[in-house]
């Protein structure tokens, strides 16, 4: 049970600073490639894998 409570907690200290970053940085979460406004950075081959890794169940 004292694994659960430390899980709970470092998860919920990691959540809470994703969210101070959001609300007074004006930052928002990204992804590793890909995403609505921004130019996807990878290599023809890392987008291939990456599609594969999506697709494939």
């Amino acid at each position: 049970m004292n694994t659960f409570f430390i899980t709970f907690f470092v998860l919920s200290i990691a959540i809470f600073f994703m969210s101070v970053g959001t609300m007074f940085f004006n930052l928002r979460l990204k992804g590793s490639c890909g995403g609505d406004k921004e130019v996807c950075i990878c290599s023809p081959e890392e987008r291939e894998k990456c599609l594969v890794k999506i697709t494939t169940p």
